[in-house]
């Protein structure tokens, strides 16, 4: 069957879902020699149907793409996170101490 895809940005509009080839069987045929005529043939990736290397390709297409997507919403997460962080953790003490100086140099001042 088909199935449309709904997201925006991808390669592939409408990703084909093969069937599943069904596998040669064994005979019970006894007047030609069985082990030679149903054997199946060796499978090599050369013989791999189109369709299912364009599946193949949509899916992880697709795949990479929400994943990178994810990967960039949780790299600004942690970017905004450990700045803020970093800021507020070596901000602080600083402040701190500036406003222990200004209140010294304050009292000093009026006194």
């Amino acid at each position: 069957f088909i199935l449309l895809k709904t997201h925006s940005l991808s390669f592939f509009d409408i990703v084909i879902i093969p069937s599943v080839p069904k596998l040669p069987r064994f005979s019970n045929k006894t007047t030609i020699r069985t082990d030679v005529a149903d054997r199946p043939e060796s499978w090599s990736l050369m013989m791999c149907p189109i369709h299912y290397v364009l599946t193949f390709w949509a899916w992880f297409v697709w795949w990479m793409y929400v994943c990178n997507v994810i990967h960039i919403f949780i790299m600004i997460f942690k970017w905004f996170f450990t700045s803020w962080a970093f800021f507020f953790l070596t901000q602080q003490p600083i402040r701190k101490q500036k406003d222990q100086e200004l209140q010294k140099s304050f009292q000093d001042h009026t006194n």
